[in-house]
């Protein structure tokens, strides 16, 4: 299933079944993913939630932004 974005701020996280390996990406990085390989082969080889972020991460993660896409 297709993760759906929450209310608060985060990031969505992809899960490989295979291995349990994590990715961390935004929405447009998500559905470009789902796009490329399909839902059903999303729904296969993935596990994918919203995860909120913490104080840290928000940190972390607007560092990045700046750093990167300002």
């Amino acid at each position: 299933m297709i993760p759906v974005k929450g209310e608060e701020p985060g990031a969505f996280v992809l899960i490989r079944k295979k291995d349990g390996q994590k990715y961390v990406m935004t929405e447009t990085t998500l559905r470009q993913v789902v796009k490329a390989i399909g839902e059903e082969n999303f729904d296969r080889f993935f596990t994918g939630e919203w995860v909120v972020l913490n104080e840290e991460e928000r940190k972390l993660a607007e560092e990045i932004r700046q750093k990167y896409f300002a």
